[in-house]
């Protein structure tokens, strides 16, 4: 059976190193007008060098894929993903970004799960509660992470199904979860002529405006098709 191989927990965080030990997350929204080619590659190209513009490091990003898709006719409302995990190099391009993630999903690396993740339904919950709180001391010390950030894109949206009567649905948008040992999760989706863009972010990374200057500069450097 083949396991995947974690990265090490070097990775740098696309808001520099946490300025506080401040509890929980906080999360931003922007709506932007136009349609963006490879919107994914983009978002991870610009993400990486906003974790560059304060310090040199490795750059990883986890990707939740759904897995359903993997047997049709699957219905649940469980969360049916794994993540695949993206690795930005200096030599990186949005084009080169979205071929490694097409290149995973045909080899099924979505499909692949660390050695020791089924050991966690037999452990009990207040050793993972423990464990949870040193990580995120931990990451608040040393200012490297697991991944640089996850990202989810929920593609485009049919709005029709969501309007009726006298109510028209004009967007559509989810918040990430927030996860005070991740620095940064993304979510975006399409509308006809827009994007929705999500950053959830732990309120000791998004001190100082961060959160709204990572979102602004992620938003402000797409480019449309």
């Amino acid at each position: 059976r083949d396991y995947r191989k974690p990265f090490p927990r070097n990775s740098i965080a696309p808001t520099g190193n946490p300025e506080s030990s401040e509890d929980g997350v906080t999360w931003r929204r922007i709506k932007i007008q136009g349609r963006f080619r490879n919107l994914l590659g983009q978002l991870l190209f610009l993400a990486a060098n906003e974790a560059w513009k304060h310090q040199e490091g490795p750059v990883n990003f986890s990707i939740p894929v759904d897995l359903r898709s993997r047997i049709p006719g699957t219905r649940s409302t469980g969360n049916l993903s794994i993540a695949i995990y993206v690795e930005v190099r200096q030599d990186s391009t949005p084009e080169s970004l979205t071929q490694d993630i097409r290149s995973q999903l045909e080899e099924k690396h979505d499909c692949l799960i660390d050695k020791g993740d089924y050991l966690i339904t037999h452990l009990p919950l207040k050793l993972l509660v423990n464990r949870g709180r040193s990580m995120i001391k931990k990451v608040n010390s040393s200012g490297r992470y697991g991944t640089s950030g996850a990202f989810s894109h929920m593609g485009q949206v049919p709005l029709d199904v969501f309007s009726g009567g006298a109510f028209t649905a004009t967007t559509f948008w989810g918040i990430p979860p927030g996860f005070e040992t991740i620095p940064f999760f993304l979510g975006s989706a399409c509308a006809e002529d827009s994007i929705e863009i999500i950053l959830t972010m732990p309120a000791a990374l998004a001190s100082n405006g961060r959160l709204e200057q990572v979102l602004n500069n992620i938003s402000t450097g797409l480019r449309k098709s």
